[in-house]
């Protein structure tokens, strides 16, 4: 029997549907991957565009040997933040990781390697697999990444 009683820290109530809350999320991608599952989810935000844009589905694949690299977008969480980062890996000194949004101007606070826990290795975008910002021009898009700029800035378009 379903207990009608639910935790309101575990769901958001939006358009008539009840989602998971950043923590809860964070939670159960992390619990699901450490049992090597992949998990695909919707992409909110716009900080990695325009590889991966808000409302594209990725998917997590768990983290294999060797896989944590230049380049790679990988997920992650800090102790001080209960939600999940999607970000590419723009530089790797011993064991701190620096992380890198496509479209942001500024790296991201240094991680472990421990909190990483995944890695994306499919991106859909209407229907469609998307294969660029994946393959071997992650390397190009990490270096131009650590820059300023950041790649993003080849794809805007001017606004009127």
């Amino acid at each position: 029997m379903r207990s009608r009683y639910v935790k309101s820290e575990f769901f958001i109530q939006a358009e008539g549907c009840r989602y998971l809350s950043g923590p809860a999320h964070l939670e159960l991608t992390r619990h699901l991957i450490e049992i090597n599952y992949c998990v695909r989810f919707q992409a909110k935000g716009y900080s990695m565009s325009p590889f991966i844009r808000e409302g594209d589905y990725i998917t997590l694949s768990p983290l294999k040997e060797g896989s944590v690299g230049f380049g790679n977008v990988v997920a992650y969480s800090r102790k001080d933040v209960e939600t999940m980062v999607v970000h590419r890996i723009v530089h790797i000194m011993r064991n701190l990781i620096i992380t890198k949004g496509d479209s942001n101007p500024d790296n991201d606070d240094p991680v472990t390697r421990e909190n990483i826990f995944g890695i994306v290795t499919r991106i859909e975008r209407d229907g469609k697999r998307l294969f660029w910002g994946l393959g071997l021009e992650r390397w190009l898009i990490a270096w131009v990444s650590r820059r300023k700029t950041g790649p993003g800035w080849l794809f805007r378009r001017s606004v009127a």
